[in-house]
């Protein structure tokens, strides 16, 4: 990949990223450097313009807080776990590092959040501009709230939708045998799960973030708007785990159906052979080979061995019909 190709600067005041015009050629007027999928030559060019060195992958990719948020000098070095393709049944979630060093931010990533386009086209709209990597930074970070914020929101009708199907619909009590129908509120709770679980852990970096991100004390407003972003985080991370332990009811709900439509198959099974079970006795009676049997030479005896079979089989049926048992 050649240098530059995935490098990309906004200056101050700007409102759209820009590729340099020769490799490693960043302007000093730059506020923010964006990488994506760079190459060894993009992080060296990107750590010369914030003085200190970046993350490697492999260093984005740790869990521990310690590997994630710290310092080096003045600079603040902050990894989060963002969503990416969150539209799609499977979403995909990876590591973003911000990097900021006094009024500069590289931002290094391996995959393309949504946020950072919506940011960019929201710049275009803005009549304020950026003029520092801390007004970048906060700007981002918003931005990666609202999105989150939308998927819950889009998670939480999609649980909904499912929870309305699974106890009002009438094609679902009509279906209390059909195993498919449960085997698709499974499929689609099971999805909405996953979506959720990795918003959870989008959240609880992002919480690690901006309990790091404090901002020199001369960005006061900068400073004001990651207190709103930091209340805006509480209330997202309340709401997930409340849409965790729908999550949770839901399956447990859906397998207590399986589990009551399951018994009443086998219930049936058991009154279909305790209903045939008395003509069966009369056949077997009737079925032995004794020299003296009346019936035998009797010329009704056919007949009413039949009836008899009727008449023992409808009672028992006439009983679990009264029970409430079929």
């Amino acid at each position: 990949m050649a240098g530059g190709d995935m490098l990309r600067y906004l200056d101050a005041g700007g409102r759209a990223l820009m590729r340099p015009d020769e490799p490693g050629a960043i302007p000093d007027s730059a506020v923010w450097v964006d990488l994506l999928d760079p190459d060894s030559e993009e992080l060296v060019t990107a750590a010369g313009f914030v003085g200190v060195g970046l993350p490697t992958r492999a260093d984005m990719e740790e869990i521990e807080a310690s590997s994630r948020t710290y310092r080096e000098g003045e600079a603040r070095i902050m990894t989060a776990t963002l969503v990416s393709a969150a539209g799609r049944e499977m979403p995909q979630d990876g590591p973003v590092s911000f990097v900021l060093n006094a009024n500069r931010l590289v931002t290094v990533r391996y995959h393309e959040p949504r946020p950072f386009d919506s940011y960019l086209a929201r710049l275009g709209r803005r009549t304020d501009e950026p003029c520092s990597g801390a007004d970048v930074l906060t700007g981002l970070l918003e931005t990666i709230i609202d999105r989150s914020a939308d998927i819950l929101e889009e998670a939480g009708a999609g649980l909904e939708t499912i929870s309305q199907e699974l106890f009002t619909s009438r094609a679902t009590k009509k279906s209390a045998q059909v195993t498919e129908v449960y085997d698709d509120l499974l499929t689609r709770t099971g999805l909405i799960a996953n979506r959720v679980g990795k918003v959870q852990q989008s959240l609880l970096s992002l919480n690690r973030v901006l309990g790091f991100a404090r901002l020199q004390d001369d960005a006061t407003i900068e400073n004001e708007r990651l207190d709103i972003v930091r209340e805006d985080l509480k209330s997202l991370i309340e709401q997930e785990g409340y849409l965790n332990n729908k999550v949770a009811f839901l399956l447990d709900a859906t397998l207590g159906f399986i589990s009551s439509a399951q018994n009443s198959i086998i219930n049936l099974f058991s009154v279909i052979a305790v209903i045939f079970l008395p003509p069966t006795l009369v056949a077997s009676i009737y079925g032995m080979n004794f020299e003296i049997m009346p019936e035998l030479d009797w010329m009704f005896g056919y007949p009413y061995a039949l009836a008899l079979m009727a008449v023992v089989a409808i009672g028992p049926f006439l009983f679990f019909k009264r029970m409430n048992w079929l």
